[in-house]
Protein backbone atom coordinates (compact mmCIF):
# COMPACT_ATOMS: atom_id res chain seq x y z
CA UNK A 1 0.00 0.00 0.00
CA UNK A 2 0.83 3.74 -0.09
CA UNK A 3 2.54 3.64 3.40
CA UNK A 4 2.82 -0.16 3.90
CA UNK A 5 0.86 -3.18 3.94
CA UNK A 6 -0.92 -3.31 6.99
CA UNK A 7 -1.44 0.60 7.70
CA UNK A 8 -4.98 1.17 8.63
CA UNK A 9 -6.32 5.13 9.94
CA UNK A 10 -6.85 4.75 13.80
CA UNK A 11 -9.39 6.80 15.21
CA UNK A 12 -8.09 9.71 17.74
CA UNK A 13 -9.37 8.06 21.19
CA UNK A 14 -7.28 8.43 24.25
CA UNK A 15 -6.30 5.10 24.98
CA UNK A 16 -4.26 6.02 28.42
CA UNK A 17 -5.19 3.12 30.78
CA UNK A 18 -6.98 0.88 27.51
CA UNK A 19 -5.40 -1.46 26.03
CA UNK A 20 -7.21 -2.79 22.78
CA UNK A 21 -7.61 -5.62 21.75
CA UNK A 22 -8.40 -4.90 18.18
CA UNK A 23 -9.53 -1.60 16.31
CA UNK A 24 -11.25 -1.80 13.44
CA UNK A 25 -10.53 1.09 10.53
CA UNK A 26 -11.05 1.86 7.11
CA UNK A 27 -8.41 0.71 4.38
CA UNK A 28 -6.37 3.24 2.77
CA UNK A 29 -8.44 2.45 -0.07
CA UNK A 30 -11.88 3.69 1.61
CA UNK A 31 -10.06 6.74 2.90
CA UNK A 32 -8.10 8.13 -0.27
CA UNK A 33 -10.95 9.15 -1.89
CA UNK A 34 -12.71 10.53 1.62
CA UNK A 35 -9.11 12.70 1.86
CA UNK A 36 -8.41 13.61 -1.54
CA UNK A 37 -10.91 15.03 -3.78
CA UNK A 38 -12.51 17.69 -0.82
CA UNK A 39 -9.03 18.08 0.59
CA UNK A 40 -10.00 16.98 4.06
CA UNK A 41 -6.82 18.57 6.19
CA UNK A 42 -7.77 16.71 9.28
CA UNK A 43 -7.41 13.07 7.60
CA UNK A 44 -4.28 14.08 5.82
CA UNK A 45 -2.87 15.04 8.95
CA UNK A 46 -3.99 11.62 10.36
CA UNK A 47 -2.27 9.45 7.54
CA UNK A 48 0.86 11.76 7.90
CA UNK A 49 0.79 11.08 11.30
CA UNK A 50 0.52 7.61 10.92
CA UNK A 51 3.24 6.88 8.29
CA UNK A 52 5.70 8.85 10.53
CA UNK A 53 4.51 6.66 13.51
CA UNK A 54 5.43 3.49 11.24
CA UNK A 55 8.99 4.41 11.33
CA UNK A 56 10.14 6.14 8.32
CA UNK A 57 10.65 9.86 8.71
CA UNK A 58 9.41 11.94 5.62
CA UNK A 59 13.05 12.91 4.87
CA UNK A 60 13.57 8.74 4.62
CA UNK A 61 10.78 8.27 2.59
CA UNK A 62 11.30 11.03 0.37
CA UNK A 63 14.94 9.93 -0.66
CA UNK A 64 13.43 6.54 -0.81
CA UNK A 65 11.24 7.59 -3.96
CA UNK A 66 14.27 9.58 -5.26
CA UNK A 67 13.11 13.59 -4.35
CA UNK A 68 15.91 15.60 -3.56
CA UNK A 69 16.06 16.55 -0.44
CA UNK A 70 15.35 20.50 -1.49
CA UNK A 71 12.45 19.17 -3.48
CA UNK A 72 10.09 17.93 0.04
CA UNK A 73 10.23 19.33 2.98
CA UNK A 74 6.79 18.72 4.97
CA UNK A 75 6.07 20.14 8.66
CA UNK A 76 2.60 18.61 8.64
CA UNK A 77 0.33 16.43 6.77
CA UNK A 78 -2.12 18.99 5.80
CA UNK A 79 0.13 21.06 4.00
CA UNK A 80 -1.08 23.81 6.18
CA UNK A 81 2.37 24.88 8.07
CA UNK A 82 4.00 27.92 6.07
CA UNK A 83 7.02 25.92 6.81
CA UNK A 84 5.99 22.99 4.62
CA UNK A 85 7.96 23.05 1.69
CA UNK A 86 7.46 21.38 -1.95
CA UNK A 87 9.03 22.76 -5.29
CA UNK A 88 7.34 21.93 -8.62
CA UNK A 89 10.07 19.28 -9.52
CA UNK A 90 9.16 17.65 -6.48
CA UNK A 91 5.40 17.73 -6.82
CA UNK A 92 5.81 15.95 -10.29
CA UNK A 93 8.60 13.17 -9.06
CA UNK A 94 5.93 12.14 -6.84
CA UNK A 95 3.18 12.17 -9.26
CA UNK A 96 5.07 10.13 -11.83
CA UNK A 97 6.36 8.11 -8.75
CA UNK A 98 2.52 7.31 -7.79
CA UNK A 99 1.69 6.71 -11.57
CA UNK A 100 4.40 3.87 -11.83
CA UNK A 101 3.38 1.88 -8.64
CA UNK A 102 0.83 -1.06 -8.04
CA UNK A 103 -1.18 1.31 -6.21
CA UNK A 104 -1.01 4.32 -8.97
CA UNK A 105 -4.95 3.35 -9.91
CA UNK A 106 -5.85 3.95 -6.42
CA UNK A 107 -3.74 6.88 -6.14
CA UNK A 108 -5.35 8.57 -9.46
CA UNK A 109 -8.74 7.69 -9.08
CA UNK A 110 -9.01 9.29 -5.65
CA UNK A 111 -7.55 12.46 -6.72
CA UNK A 112 -10.56 15.52 -7.11
CA UNK A 113 -12.15 15.75 -11.00
CA UNK A 114 -13.59 18.65 -12.81
CA UNK A 115 -17.15 18.97 -11.20
CA UNK A 116 -15.87 16.91 -8.37
CA UNK A 117 -14.57 18.13 -4.65
CA UNK A 118 -11.95 21.32 -4.68
CA UNK A 119 -12.38 21.09 -8.63
CA UNK A 120 -16.35 21.06 -8.41
CA UNK A 121 -16.51 24.66 -10.37
CA UNK A 122 -12.99 24.06 -12.24
CA UNK A 123 -11.91 22.67 -15.65
CA UNK A 124 -15.44 21.21 -16.69
CA UNK A 125 -15.24 18.86 -19.90
CA UNK A 126 -11.28 18.48 -19.52
CA UNK A 127 -9.63 15.12 -18.27
CA UNK A 128 -7.75 15.90 -15.07
CA UNK A 129 -7.17 14.06 -11.83
CA UNK A 130 -5.72 16.40 -9.36
CA UNK A 131 -5.35 18.64 -6.12
CA UNK A 132 -5.24 21.57 -5.04
CA UNK A 133 -3.94 23.93 -2.69
CA UNK A 134 -5.18 27.30 -1.30
CA UNK A 135 -3.56 29.64 1.13
CA UNK A 136 -3.94 33.25 1.60
CA UNK A 137 -0.99 34.84 -1.57
CA UNK A 138 -0.23 30.42 -2.45
CA UNK A 139 -2.74 28.76 -5.25
CA UNK A 140 -1.32 24.98 -6.46
CA UNK A 141 -2.60 23.02 -9.28
CA UNK A 142 -1.02 19.50 -9.69
CA UNK A 143 -2.23 15.87 -11.52
CA UNK A 144 -2.69 14.58 -14.40
CA UNK A 145 -4.30 15.41 -17.51
CA UNK A 146 -5.66 13.17 -20.23
CA UNK A 147 -7.19 9.58 -20.09
CA UNK A 148 -6.59 7.66 -17.03
CA UNK A 149 -7.98 4.42 -16.02
CA UNK A 150 -8.23 3.27 -12.56
CA UNK A 151 -7.89 -0.57 -13.89
CA UNK A 152 -5.74 -2.02 -16.19
CA UNK A 153 -3.73 -5.30 -17.05
CA UNK A 154 -0.66 -3.43 -16.10
CA UNK A 155 -0.60 -4.64 -12.78
CA UNK A 156 -3.15 -2.39 -11.63
CA UNK A 157 -1.95 0.58 -13.00
CA UNK A 158 -3.17 2.95 -15.51
CA UNK A 159 -2.90 2.74 -19.02
CA UNK A 160 -2.94 5.71 -20.89
CA UNK A 161 -1.24 8.88 -22.15
CA UNK A 162 -1.36 11.17 -19.99
CA UNK A 163 0.56 14.56 -18.97
CA UNK A 164 2.03 15.67 -15.56
CA UNK A 165 1.68 19.08 -14.87
CA UNK A 166 2.29 20.85 -11.18
CA UNK A 167 1.56 25.03 -10.95
CA UNK A 168 2.53 26.88 -7.93
CA UNK A 169 1.58 30.51 -7.87
CA UNK A 170 3.33 31.93 -4.51
CA UNK A 171 3.01 35.36 -3.19
CA UNK A 172 0.23 36.86 -5.20
CA UNK A 173 -1.95 39.69 -4.84
CA UNK A 174 -5.08 40.26 -6.14
CA UNK A 175 -8.02 37.79 -6.45
CA UNK A 176 -7.61 33.72 -6.55
CA UNK A 177 -10.12 33.37 -9.33
CA UNK A 178 -7.52 34.91 -11.55
CA UNK A 179 -4.68 32.67 -10.75
CA UNK A 180 -7.35 29.87 -10.98
CA UNK A 181 -8.13 31.12 -14.63
CA UNK A 182 -4.31 31.31 -15.44
CA UNK A 183 -4.20 27.54 -13.95
CA UNK A 184 -6.93 26.27 -15.59
CA UNK A 185 -6.06 27.30 -19.50
CA UNK A 186 -2.48 26.09 -18.60
CA UNK A 187 -3.82 22.26 -18.13
CA UNK A 188 -6.59 22.95 -21.08
CA UNK A 189 -3.67 23.95 -23.21
CA UNK A 190 -2.11 20.73 -22.26
CA UNK A 191 -4.66 18.68 -23.27
CA UNK A 192 -4.14 19.85 -26.89
CA UNK A 193 -0.38 18.80 -26.96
Amino acid sequence: GLFGDDVRLLPTVDMVGVTPTKILSASIAEVLPRCLPPSDNFLAESLFEMARAGGKSPASWAAGIGLAPNDYSPVDGSGLSRKDAVTVNGIAHLLRYAARRPWGGLFQSSLARPGIGTLRNRLKGVEFAGKTVSLDGVSALSGYVGPIRATSLNGGRPVADYFIVAIVVNQFTGPVARIHAIQDEFVRAATHL
